[in-house]
């Protein structure tokens, strides 16, 4: 019992920082630099950060029993992912609709500046490359079809906001299972 309340303490603790890590993110983006909303760069960090601090979350749990079983593995990684985002959601929910209910318009234009200069590239791209006309165009209607949905719908509104964290926690639960798999270890004594 001892072990199970240490494993959830450190899963809470956990699910904590990445929580700050990610609202840290948010303020400074918000308040410093607009354009990482729409930077691959830390879109990668935070598709890469959110999983990482799961698995600390397992093997930390792991570390302090000796072993633990795919359930216990799945079970940390969940609660610390869960916490994490929902403190995340929380924050842009604070952000996008209490602090600065306009700024998904910056946002938004940051957003379709990015897919206009993507789109002038690809299609240089695949001109020098000999594409045909119509991929051509398909990809650009697709590019316009982005634009235009970019423009007519706001992310960032609170009902998007929470299905937007169920979407984000499915996601990053498919990566703990395969985490789990990976650090999963018999109980010695089962053996």
């Amino acid at each position: 019992m001892e072990n199970k309340q240490v494993s959830n303490k450190l899963n809470y603790t956990y699910g904590i920082i990445l929580g700050v890590i990610l609202s840290l993110v948010a303020f400074y983006s918000f308040k410093i630099n607009n354009s990482l909303y729409s930077s691959n760069l830390t879109n990668g960090l935070l598709l890469t950060s959110v999983p990482v601090l799961g698995l600390f979350a397992i093997l930390a749990a792991k570390k302090k029993v000796g072993f633990i079983s795919f359930k216990e593995a799945m079970k940390n990684y969940t609660i610390t992912i869960a916490v994490g985002l929902l403190i995340s959601t929380l924050t842009n929910i604070f952000i996008f609709n209490f602090v600065d209910a306009d700024f998904h318009k910056t946002v938004d234009k940051i957003q379709i500046d990015s897919y206009n200069k993507q789109k002038e590239i690809g299609i240089i791209q695949m001109q020098n490359a000999g594409t045909p006309k119509e991929t051509i165009e398909k990809v650009n209607k697709s590019i316009e079809d982005l634009i235009e949905k970019t423009k007519n719908e706001n992310p960032y509104e609170l009902k998007n906001q929470i299905l937007g964290y169920f979407s984000a926690l499915a996601t990053f639960l498919f990566f703990g299972l395969i985490l789990s798999a990976i650090t999963k270890k018999t109980n010695p004594s089962l053996r």
